[in-house]
């Protein structure tokens, strides 16, 4: 049947109009949400409700050979508030991540966590993983742009409330001896980094980096929360202290607040030596994690970006956990250890027992020794307790082989639900053995 010309011209008019009142429609919704948010706008801390504090970044900020309890996140949320109803710190470290493939997923965090403040420390993956660089667009592209649009994160906001989903940080497993991150329903390879690999350094890292930190401020900022830059604990290596001198001079242009974590370390790793604070592979351990969760803390307060953490009673105190051998052979000796149920737990390895060791504000009768960093990057040395609080712990004693024949005492930290200074980790008996 043919349609009449006037009839078509109708029609398409009719549907251009609709077309039409569409975009306006869209259009004013877009600037209601935007004027909404500036309405809303305000200061940020714990007096005036929930504060949530998203922690971005590397392994440097997942806590790489800690127990989660011991990253800088965790202590973090101990030492401002150990309930989590007033603020939230969230850790999402993922080792290996570079600025590319962090800029890639951080509109994503944003929608699923809502933060008031965003803490970023990222960089050093760059020198040799290449994870959506091909991604790195200029920050006024159209991407960019729909990724800001307040309009699109309601309606994405809408659909991950329909699915059900709660904000899950990404998840380290290990497989088959290797760590493998789970992320958003997908699993890859976790890179760990090490030493300055050298396939992008100079110039163009530092091109790919502050372009990268620049739009994730531009991200933040347009979530209206505070994006604040981190500069990385270390400058053992050379390529940390350029990323520290970027970073500076990126947060004075941008007028970002910046907690320069190596100045602050400066003065403890002088004084206590760079081995009581770091791995070998330079990653902060238990104590560095410390150090700068305590370095935030005092600097969001200083900045009145949190209000400082209200006195509360402390929690009953756990049961002393307790640590036995229960059998060694020519391979293997195995610990049984008997404490709180569902607790992280960790055992510490020394030939000495003097002078003490201080871990977390508790005292431990076990001195400083080199096997105490290899204890706490043991995979086969930590755990968790079960349902009535026990747990058995095997370890080959080829790992104890430059000790052979030496006595090796042992002693297991059993960490509380809520890890407080008035709350330290529990400390068992001291067991030995003579591998």
């Amino acid at each position: 049947m043919a349609v009449h010309p006037h009839s078509a011209r109708r029609l398409l008019a009719r549907l251009g109009l609709s077309l039409l009142a569409t975009l306006v429609t869209l259009l004013a919704l877009e600037a209601a949400l935007r004027l909404a948010a500036l309405a809303g706008h305000g200061p940020r801390g714990g007096a005036r409700g929930r504060v949530t504090i998203l922690c971005a970044g590397d392994s440097h900020t997942y806590g790489l050979h800690v127990l989660p309890p011991l990253s800088y996140p965790a202590q973090l949320q101990t030492l401002l508030d150990p309930s989590g109803r007033e603020i939230g710190v969230l850790n999402y470290g993922v080792p290996g991540r570079n600025s590319s493939a962090l800029r890639r997923e951080l509109p994503r965090y944003l929608d699923e966590t809502a933060p008031a403040l965003v803490l970023i420390k990222v960089g050093f993956n760059d020198t040799w993983n290449f994870d959506g660089v091909a991604g790195d667009a200029d920050g006024a592209s159209l991407p960019a742009l729909l990724a800001s649009s307040r309009l699109l994160r309601l309606v994405r906001w809408l659909l991950l409330g329909a699915r059900g989903r709660e904000p899950a940080p990404p998840d380290v497993i290990e497989q088959d001896g290797k760590l493998v991150v789970v992320e958003d329903g997908r699993q890859r390879p976790a890179g760990v980094g090490g030493a300055a690999y050298g396939l992008l350094q100079g110039e163009a890292l530092e091109k790919r980096v502050a372009t990268n930190l620049e739009e994730m401020v531009r991200l933040v900022r347009a979530r209206d929360a505070v994006p604040v830059l981190m500069t990385y604990a270390t400058e053992n290596q050379q390529v940390f202290r350029e990323l520290n001198a970027l970073t500076r001079d990126l947060a004075a242009r941008l007028a970002v607040p910046l907690l320069e974590l190596d100045a602050q370390l400066r003065p403890e790793i002088a004084a206590r030596g760079y081995d009581a604070l770091f791995f070998s592979d330079d990653h902060p351990n238990a104590l560095g994690n410390e150090l700068i969760a305590r370095a935030v803390r005092d600097f969001l307060i200083a900045r009145e970006l949190v209000s400082p953490p209200a006195c509360a009673p402390a929690p009953a105190e756990e049961p002393a956990p307790r640590l036995s051998i229960v059998s060694q052979d020519q391979e293997a000796v195995t610990f049984a250890l008997c404490g709180a149920p569902d607790r992280d737990f960790q055992i510490v390895l020394s030939p000495d027992l003097a002078p003490p060791l201080e871990f977390l504000g508790r005292t431990m009768p076990i001195g400083q020794h080199p096997l105490i960093a290899r204890s706490l990057e043991s995979q086969d040395l930590r755990g968790r307790t079960d349902s009535a609080g026990r747990a058995r712990v095997r370890l080959g004693l080829n790992f104890l082989a430059a000790e052979a024949g030496q006595e090796v005492h042992a002693l297991a930290a059993v960490f509380p639900l809520a890890l407080t200074p008035e709350t330290p980790p529990g400390v068992s008996n001291v067991v030995s053995l003579r591998p």
